[in-house]
């Protein structure tokens, strides 16, 4: 007997969940089933290997940003908030001297400590998180570091470890640093901040692809970093997972490349402000040296509404799923997310090295 017209529309229904929209079924699932779930989903973890899996791999169109004409007498640094969420770069909004900087947030932040990932033995450069093996973790006070690494007359060695998105300064201490009111900014919520801080010896791709579904405000303190942007529209096609920020599904560095087709590409030097808006996904180049940044981090839920609605949906049920509860660091997220944000951000176990990813940070020598 045929079936009927409803139990055919749910097979048909069932199938894409199944395959099309097997991100949308993982992002709906109670933990632990949804790392089970991606686990079954992609299974070879042990053997993805770059140029092996996604054949010969051409760059994305590559676009370079420019910086916005300088702010005009009575003009505010609100204006860096582009009304559709495009990466818009302002420089010299924050020019500061490095040492007052490194002093000032050492005294802020005396005895707290920040959780820095040991970089000394990532050789190859990966665009895709699924590719960066696990990486050692310590703990730091952020004064001793700074000594140790930030200073101009104690920097000159370098030091493999990095800190990001840590939420270890007080707002006011930020405000303080910059000359600004993180909360009056653009009539956006503010919610937090986050610093990164390095002295690498050697210029190091220091984050894969990830995309937060909240506004940014990125302002570059001490160093130079080269941020490689891709859109929503880019996103959408890419099966992903907001936690909270979203993470691509398993891919090697060569098959997420060839699935971009645009990277826009703006370098960021000390005393520069970059803004960007709901989930435009970013990876990072960080320059040799010290380095310090704040990303400032505002709801903009007419932006997030207003962009690819499969997007906003993945969020909306992983905020339901969670109470809407997310971390403040990358510790806390992985308790509330479990299994599954520890496979995502190093899943593979060896990807070897990818000539598209080194072609596209090589870039970071040609950005204005």
């Amino acid at each position: 007997m045929a079936p009927s017209k409803k139990a055919s529309v749910g097979i048909v229904f069932v199938g894409m969940m199944l395959t099309k929209y097997h991100d949308m079924m993982i992002t709906m699932l109670p933990k632990p089933l949804d790392a089970m779930a991606l686990r079954m989903y992609y299974p070879d973890m042990e053997t993805r290997m770059n140029t092996l899996t996604a054949g010969e791999v051409e760059l994305p169109h590559i676009t370079y940003g420019l910086p916005m004409d300088p702010l005009k007498e009575g003009e505010t640094l609100d204006k860096i908030f582009n009304p559709r969420g495009y990466p818009t770069l302002l420089k010299g909004a924050f020019v500061k001297d490095q040492d007052e900087v490194v002093a000032f947030l050492s005294e802020k932040n005396k005895g707290k400590q920040m959780r820095m990932l040991n970089f000394e033995k990532y050789t190859d450069p990966h665009f895709s998180i699924s590719c960066v093996k696990g990486l050692d973790e310590v703990m730091t006070d952020f004064d001793q570091y700074a000594r140790d690494n930030l200073f101009t007359n104690y920097s000159r060695e370098g030091s493999p470890y990095y800190a990001g998105f840590e939420a270890i300064t007080d707002t006011e201490d930020v405000e303080k640093v910059l000359g600004i009111k993180s909360d009056q900014m653009g009539g956006r919520d503010y919610k937090m901040n986050n610093l990164f801080t390095s002295n690498f010896q050697n210029d190091t791709a220091s984050a894969g692809l990830h995309c937060a579904p909240i506004d940014s405000l990125s302002i570059q303190l001490v160093g130079t970093k080269t941020w490689y942007f891709v859109g929503p529209d880019d996103l959408k096609d890419i099966p992903s997972t907001p936690l909270p920020t979203f993470m691509p599904f398993p891919h090697t560095d060569d098959e997420l490349l060839k699935k971009v087709k645009h990277v826009h590409v703006i370098k960021q030097e000390p005393g520069d402000a970059i803004y960007f808006g709901p989930n435009w996904c970013h990876s990072v180049w960080t320059d040799a040296g010290p380095n310090v940044m704040f990303n400032l981090r505002y709801q903009s839920p007419k932006l997030l509404k207003g962009g690819p609605k499969y997007l906003f949906f993945k969020a909306l049920f992983r905020g339901i799923k969670h109470g809407f509860k997310f971390g403040k660091n990358p510790q806390d997220n992985r308790v509330i997310f479990g299994d599954i944000y520890e496979y995502l951000n190093h899943y593979f176990t060896e990807c070897g090295p990818s000539k598209s990813a080194e072609a596209l940070f090589a870039t970071a020598k040609l950005a204005p």
